[in-house]
């Protein structure tokens, strides 16, 4: 942790229901798994990236289970690795796009 103040695992990963969300909206966050692999300094740019790897209808929704990974910017270092279940209800993206 010689490059500055590291920011908490917890506060980062917190962007991967916010992707979801904004994107599926009444999506329902229901589990995660990290790994975290590399620090996140404060000032670092972070992407975050959500893939879908499987898709199980139930009733009117679906649940989904999701890979999770965020990257800093600067050098596209895995800062977290892991996975995520939401419920869906829909599968319809919404066009709002997250900046």
């Amino acid at each position: 942790f010689q490059s500055g103040r590291v920011v908490h695992g917890m506060l980062v990963a917190s962007l991967f229901p916010a992707l979801i969300a904004s994107h599926f909206p009444g999506a329902v966050y229901a589990s995660q798994s990290l790994k975290f692999a590399a620090p996140v300094y404060v000032g670092d740019e972070v992407v975050a990236q959500v893939q879908a790897l499987q898709i199980n209808a139930a009733g009117a929704r679906h649940i989904v289970k999701f890979a999770t990974k965020c990257f800093t910017d600067d050098d596209q270092t895995l800062a977290i690795d892991g996975e995520a279940m939401a419920f869906l209800p829909t599968l319809q993206l919404s066009t709002e796009v997250m900046e």
